[in-house]
Parts: structure tokens; C-alpha cells; sequence
């Protein structure tokens, strides 16, 4: 679908982009928002992962305490 074109500080906008091919800046904006957001999201992933490993690592450490006491006794 396209946008009806709009008039900015430069030049009349189609589809994104000016009459003289370079991206608007609202649109660039918008684009930068997301690839922002993207990328935090994807840190909160990664940070989430480690603490799942974590805790993984930590309960397979209490399973074999608790296995080398059964050992003992």
C-alpha cells in the first residue's frame, strides 16, 4: 500500500524516500527506534539465558553434593 506523499524540511516524501533518493529522516528515526529496541531485547535474551544456565549449573552441583553425602553414609 502506498503512502500518499508528504511535505517535510526537504523535499516531497514517497515511500520513505525524497525525490532525491535519500531516506526521510522521520522514517529513519523509526528505523533506528527499532533496530534500538532489537537490540535490547536481545540483550534481556542473552542476560535471561545465562541465568537459566546459572541456576541449572547450580542445581546439578546440589544433586551431586547430595549424591556424594548419600555416598558417605
Amino acid at each position: 500500500m502506498k503512502r500518499p506523499g508528504r511535505e517535510t524540511g526537504q523535499e516531497t516524501v514517497k515511500n520513505g524516500k525524497t525525490s532525491d533518493g535519500e531516506m526521510d529522516k522521520q522514517e529513519l528515526g523509526l528505523l533506528a527506534g527499532l533496530k534500538e529496541k532489537e537490540e535490547m531485547m536481545m540483550m534481556e535474551n542473552e542476560e535471561e539465558e545465562e541465568e537459566e544456565e546459572e541456576e541449572e549449573e547450580e542445581e546439578e552441583e546440589e544433586e551431586e553434593e547430595e549424591e556424594e553425602e548419600e555416598g558417605y553414609r
